[in-house]
């Protein structure tokens, strides 16, 4: 699911980075 790559995500991405990717995606 979308949650569960966010989750992976945020432990390799900076936060800024996973609002961006988030804010993209919510779209």
């Amino acid at each position: 699911s979308r949650s569960e790559l966010y989750m992976k995500a945020a432990g390799k991405l900076p936060n800024q980075l996973m609002r961006k990717i988030s804010d993209h995606y919510s779209n």
